[in-house]
């Protein structure tokens, strides 16, 4: 009995998050922020995760931007779309720079 209440429990509290995590993953949040500085955009995302599927959400959020010729940088360096905030040396809290 007192197994299966935590057990409930535990998937209860696990369904409050919108990620499942590998051991290797982290939670990172992440700010993008357009040259002009009209938009400024957290967003909570993985470690692990590819941007481009970053970007998609950023563009469900402000669809104005999407059809433009954009490039994003972090830290000064231009990212690559096709590899992982990891891959690319994005971290917690750092900001991403929208550019057109």
């Amino acid at each position: 009995m007192e197994k299966d209440k935590i057990i409930k429990e535990y998937e209860s509290k696990k369904s409050q998050f919108p990620f499942d995590f590998t051991s290797e993953e982290k939670i990172l949040t992440i700010t993008f922020i357009s040259f002009d500085e009209s938009i400024i955009f957290p967003i909570i995302c993985k470690n692990t995760d590819i941007f481009w599927m970053i970007e998609n959400k950023f563009y469900e959020k402000y669809s104005e931007y999407k059809d433009l010729d954009n490039y994003f940088k972090s830290n000064g360096e231009k990212i690559n779309k096709n590899k992982s905030l990891d891959e690319n040396k994005i971290k917690n809290n750092d900001i991403i720079t929208i550019f057109n």
